[in-house]
């Protein structure tokens, strides 16, 4: 394991099926992309799952081809626990993405921990089926001034100081 990947899935390690608004937001986040995929036979895959709130929300919604990706051995052992019909993938999301032919890529708070966020969103593009989406949220990137833990936000700043709070986006 590099220092970096240790530095997040150590150092800034947090549970957010611990955390009631963490937990909220990534099954509200779950639910808007259901709006975008209506189809119940959709292969979506959370990227950073975490401890697999998102996924959880998607399969009580009646999604079944459900795939988590995250860093973190004991947040993909939660999530495994939580959501036991969802394909828990431990990995570095800098390395070649481990699920292929999705429709849909569901993402919070990801990319501002990558160093490289750009090469990730790449990856993500090569694994989507024609038509599929990334959806994602970030937090604002000229925001926060944990660079250890934000790495990438350098990679995505806005440069303009008035805006503040989430980015979402669906790409």
């Amino acid at each position: 394991m590099t220092q970096d990947l240790k530095v997040q899935t150590e150092t800034y390690m947090s549970h957010e099926s611990e955390v009631g608004a963490w937990r909220d937001a990534n099954r509200a986040s779950a639910e808007r992309l259901v709006a975008l995929i209506p189809n119940q036979q959709a292969k979506i895959a959370d990227s950073a799952c975490g401890d697999g709130c998102a996924l959880e929300r998607l399969a009580e919604l009646g999604y079944a081809d459900l795939h988590g990706v995250e860093a973190a051995e004991v947040k993909a052992t939660i999530a495994r626990k939580l959501v036991p019909s969802a394909q828990i993938h431990t990995h570095d999301l800098h390395d070649p993405f481990p699920v292929k032919d999705l429709d849909a890529i569901h993402s919070r708070h990801t990319l501002e921990h990558c160093h490289t966020p750009g090469k990730v969103l790449q990856e993500w593009f090569t694994v989507l089926k024609p038509g599929g989406i990334v959806s994602l949220t970030t937090p604002h990137p000229d925001g926060d001034p944990n660079t250890e833990a934000h790495c990438g936000s350098g990679h995505l700043r806005t440069r303009n100081p008035t805006t503040q709070g989430a980015v979402e986006a669906v790409l």
